[in-house]
C-alpha cells in the first residue's frame, strides 16, 4: 500500500512538471494577448479620435455665412483672407475643397504638411464630390460623412459638410471637404502619443503582403463592420502584434493598424512558471516522504479497523450495531458520522413504520369523505379514486381507472384560461387551487373547488399528484346573491339625497361606511374620512355647535332612541352650510353603544332662505 502511494506520488510530480508550464503559461499569454489587443483597439481609437476633430473642424467651417456667401458669389477674397498656407498647417489639413451642389469647384487648395507648402488638390479626391455622389447626398442640413478614403497617394481622413448659414439654415449652397492625409509622418506622431510603435498598411496591400495577410483576412472576417475589428498574431518569441481594420467611409475594410510589442508578459510567465515547477516538486518531494510515514500509523491501520467493523455489521444485519474507531481526527468524524447515519436510519425505519400507518389512516379519510379525492401518477392518469368521487360525479371506478380527470369532468362552460394555469402547474410539476365549473357524468353542472398538490418519492422525483374535489355550488350561489344584495344597497345608498354614514363606536370611534356624496356636500373625499384617511367628519363641526352636537347624540345614545340635530359644517373651500343630521345609536346585548347609522342633508339653502325672511320680518315686528 504504502508504496503504490509513493509511485503515485511520483508519477504526480512528473505530471505536474510536465502539464504545468503549458497550464501556467496560458494565464500569462491570455493576458499578453488581451494587452496586445487593447493596444491595437488604441490606437484605432486614437484614428476616431482624429477623424472626430476633422469632423468638427469643418462642421465649424460649414456653418459659416461668409463661406455661404463665397460659394454663391466666389469672390476670390475670401480664399486671401481665410486660406492662407499657414491656416492649412496649424489646422493640419492635407487638403480643403469648396464645391458647389453642380460640381464645380469653387476653391481647393492643398498642403503637404511634411513641408509646409501648397500643393494641388488630388483629382481623384475631387472626384468624390461629384453631384450624385454618396459623399454629396445629404438627407438634412445637419447631415455629414467622416471616414477614412483610400487614394492611390495613401490613405486620408475626410470630413464632408453642406455649406449652410451660421445659423444651420438652408438653402445648402455647396459642399466643403476637409481631409488629413495619414501618411508615415502622422503614423509615426500617433506612435508617439501612443508610447508604442505603430504603421499601417491598405487592406489590399496586407492581403498581398506575407506578414500581414493572415491578421487582415482574420479582421476582416468578423460580423460587426460598424466597429474596428482587431486581432493578435505571435511574430516570434520576443515580439507579439495587434492588428486593427478600419473601414473606409463606404463601409468597406479599407485600412490595417498594426502595434509591435515586445513579449514581457511572456517571458515573465516563463520565469514564473520555471521557478513554481522547481519549488513545487521540491516541496512535493519533502511532503510525500513525511506523508508516507505517518499516513500508515496515523490512517491506515485505523482505516482497515474500521473496514473490519462495517463489514462485521453489514454481516450481522439490522441497524443496532456501532462502530468503535475514535480518534479526533478525520477517521474520527468518520465514524461518528457512521454511527450517526446508522442511528438515522434506524429512526427512518421507525418512522416508515409510523408513516405507513399514518398513509392506511389517510386512505381510510379519503375513503369516507365527501369531497372527491383522486390519485393519479406523475403522467395525470388516474391510478384511484374513492366513494367520495363517485357520489359526486357519478362515475365508476372501473370506468376511469386511466383517464386523465379533465377528459371526464370538464365542459362547454369550463373556464378554458383555468384549464390552461392548471395546466401550466401540472407542467412545472406544482400544485395549485382553482375554482371552474364541472360535470356529472349525467351532464349535471356544478362549481367545484379543486386542490391539487403533487407527492414525490423518496429521491425528490415525481410520483403521484392528489386532486381533492369539493362541490361549492352552495356558496357560489350564496356569493352571487349577496354580490346582487350590495349592489342594490349600493344603488339605494347613491340615490339618496343626502350622505349616509356608520360609526364604530368601539375604543376610539371611527367613519367605516361613508357615501360618496360627502364630496359634493363638503369638497372632501369619502376616502379621507375612512380609517388611514387622516380627517374625521367630528372636526368639520362648527366649534360653536360642537358641544351640542355631541350632547344631542351622547342624550340618545343613552335613551335608546333616533337624534336630529341641525348644525354648521365647514367645507374644503372653508366656508360653512348648515346639514340636518338624523341617525340612530346601535347597542349590543349588553346596552353597550356599539355603532351610529345616519344621514347628513345640506339645509343651507332653506337656513339662508329662512334668515332672510326673519330680516325682513323683523323691522314690521319692532314697529308693531
Amino acid at each position: 500500500m504504502l508504496l503504490t502511494i509513493g509511485s503515485a506520488a511520483v508519477v504526480l510530480l512528473a505530471l505536474l512538471s510536465l502539464t504545468s508550464d503549458s497550464i501556467f503559461l496560458q494565464g500569462f499569454e491570455s493576458i499578453e494577448r488581451d494587452h496586445t489587443d487593447r493596444d491595437a483597439r488604441r490606437a484605432s481609437d486614437a484614428v476616431g479620435v482624429m477623424i472626430e476633430s476633422l469632423h468638427t473642424k469643418c462642421y465649424d467651417w460649414a456653418a459659416w455665412d461668409d463661406a455661404w456667401h463665397f460659394m454663391q458669389s466666389g469672390n476670390p477674397e475670401f480664399a486671401r483672407e481665410n486660406l492662407l498656407d499657414m491656416t492649412l498647417v496649424d489646422m493640419q489639413l492635407s487638403a480643403v475643397a469648396f464645391v458647389d451642389m453642380q460640381g464645380v469647384v469653387k476653391l481647393a487648395k492643398g498642403c503637404d504638411l511634411q513641408t509646409e507648402s501648397a500643393q494641388p488638390v488630388a483629382a481623384e479626391l475631387l472626384e468624390l464630390l461629384k453631384p450624385g455622389s454618396t459623399l454629396t447626398q445629404f438627407s438634412t442640413l445637419e447631415s455629414s460623412t467622416s471616414g477614412i478614403v483610400m487614394l492611390s497617394e495613401g490613405p486620408m481622413l475626410i470630413s464632408v459638410r453642406p455649406i449652410t448659414r451660421t445659423d444651420h439654415t438652408g438653402p445648402i449652397t455647396g459642399v466643403l471637404l476637409f481631409g488629413q492625409a495619414l501618411d508615415a509622418q502622422q503614423i509615426a506622431q500617433l506612435g508617439e502619443h501612443l508610447h508604442m510603435p505603430v504603421s499601417c498598411m491598405s487592406y489590399i496591400d496586407a492581403m498581398a503582403d506575407d506578414g500581414w495577410r493572415d491578421a487582415a483576412t482574420d479582421v476582416a472576417g468578423r460580423l460587426d463592420r460598424r466597429q474596428s475589428s482587431s486581432t493578435v498574431r505571435v511574430i516570434s518569441d520576443q515580439t507579439v502584434s495587434g492588428f486593427a481594420l478600419l473601414h473606409d467611409v463606404y463601409d468597406r475594410p479599407g485600412l490595417i493598424l498594426r502595434v509591435d510589442l515586445p513579449r514581457t508578459i511572456w517571458a515573465e510567465g516563463q520565469r514564473s512558471a520555471s521557478y513554481a515547477i522547481r519549488a513545487v516538486a521540491g516541496l512535493g518531494m519533502v511532503f510525500a516522504m513525511l506523508t508516507l510515514a505517518l499516513l500508515d500509523v496515523s490512517v491506515l491501520r485505523r482505516l482497515a479497523h474500521l473496514c473490519r467493523e462495517m463489514s462485521g455489521m453489514a454481516k450481522a444485519g439490522g441497524l443496532s450495531g456501532r462502530v468503535t474507531a475514535g480518534g479526533n481526527d478525520e477517521i474520527g468524524d468518520v465514524s461518528k458520522s457512521v454511527n450517526t447515519m446508522l442511528a438515522e436510519l434506524q429512526e427512518m425505519d421507525r418512522a416508515n413504520v409510523v408513516r405507513d400507518e399514518e398513509r392506511r389512516k389517510l386512505a381510510l379519510v379519503a375513503s369516507r369523505t365527501d369531497n372527491a379525492v383522486i390519485i393519479t401518477n406523475a403522467r395525470g392518469r388516474i391510478e384511484w379514486v374513492n366513494d367520495g368521487f363517485v357520489r359526486l360525479t357519478g362515475h365508476l371506478p372501473d370506468e376511469v381507472i386511466g383517464e386523465k380527470p379533465g377528459d371526464l369532468l370538464h365542459g362547454e362552460d369550463t373556464d378554458p384560461a383555468t384549464i390552461a394555469v392548471m395546466r401550466k402547474a401540472l407542467e412545472r410539476e406544482e400544485g395549485f387551487s382553482v375554482e371552474l365549473i364541472n360535470y356529472s357524468r349525467s351532464k349535471r353542472a356544478y362549481w367545484a373547488a379543486v386542490d391539487v398538490q403533487p407527492v414525490c418519492d423518496e429521491s425528490g422525483k415525481l410520483a403521484n399528484y392528489i386532486a381533492v374535489i369539493k362541490d361549492v355550488s352552495s356558496r357560489r350561489a350564496a356569493e352571487e346573491t349577496a354580490r346582487e344584495s350590495a349592489h342594490r344597497l349600493q344603488s339605494l345608498v347613491a340615490n339618496i339625497p343626502g350622505v349616509v354614514y356608520h360609526y364604530d363606536c368601539g375604543a376610539a370611534w371611527r367613519v367605516t361606511f361613508l357615501s360618496e356624496a360627502i364630496r359634493e356636500m363638503s369638497g372632501w373625499r369619502a376616502a379621507e374620512f375612512l380609517p388611514g384617511g387622516g380627517r374625521t367628519l367630528h372636526e368639520l363641526i362648527d366649534p360653536r355647535d360642537a358641544n351640542a352636537v355631541a350632547l344631542a347624540i351622547e342624550g340618545a345614545a343613552l335613551r335608546g332612541e333616533p337624534y336630529e340635530i341641525e348644525y354648521r359644517m365647514r367645507r374644503a373651500d372653508g366656508t360653512l352650510f348648515w346639514v340636518f343630521d338624523r341617525g340612530r345609536p346601535g347597542h349590543a346585548d349588553d346596552g353597550r353603544l356599539v355603532c351610529l347609522d345616519g344621514v347628513l342633508f345640506d339645509i343651507n339653502d332653506r337656513k339662508e332662505k329662512g334668515d332672510r325672511v326673519e330680516k325682513r320680518e323683523r323691522p314690521s315686528c319692532n314697529a308693531a
